[in-house]
């Protein structure tokens, strides 16, 4: 009788430690899939805004692309640029009070898709845009067309 109650004692702490270690691990699993969740919810939420990216050669784009990490280019879609009817002298514009029109790139001259792919070391930074300003409506109204 007394080795039978050696074993039992013997068994129940490791009982516990399996308990215990599952226990742990389900915890982590649970941190794993929240954080995936959130990196995944943050892609679409960044998906459906628009953006202002602003590049090494001056050129500002308006688009929406995904930042995927590791990746050396974006995609940028439904992209929309600053169309100037006044002249200019070495790519600065003469006239400060003239008005800027914001045209869909399917406007230019070769006749380009709506979407840009652009080498993130050309991106000097992007901005996120706030919905309901004049800029947003604007996009929105001309994507809608």
């Amino acid at each position: 009788m007394k080795k039978e109650v050696r074993q039992s004692g013997a068994i129940a702490p490791q009982v516990k430690i399996i308990q215990n270690h599952s226990f742990r691990m389900s915890i982590l699993y649970a941190i794993v899939i929240i954080g995936m969740l959130w990196w995944i919810l943050s892609l679409f939420s960044s998906w459906y805004a628009w953006k202002a990216v602003f590049l090494s050669n001056g050129q500002v784009f308006f688009g929406k692309f995904i930042n995927i990490p590791f990746s050396s280019k974006i995609a940028l879609k439904k992209v929309h640029y600053i169309k100037s009817n006044q002249p200019t002298q070495n790519g600065v514009q003469v006239d400060e009070g003239e008005d800027v029109i914001i045209a869909p790139i399917e406007d230019m001259l070769h006749g380009p898709e709506d979407t840009r792919i652009i080498l993130k070391n050309q991106i000097v930074y992007y901005e996120r845009l706030r919905a309901g300003t004049t800029l947003v409506k604007g996009l929105n109204e001309a994507v809608k067309k």
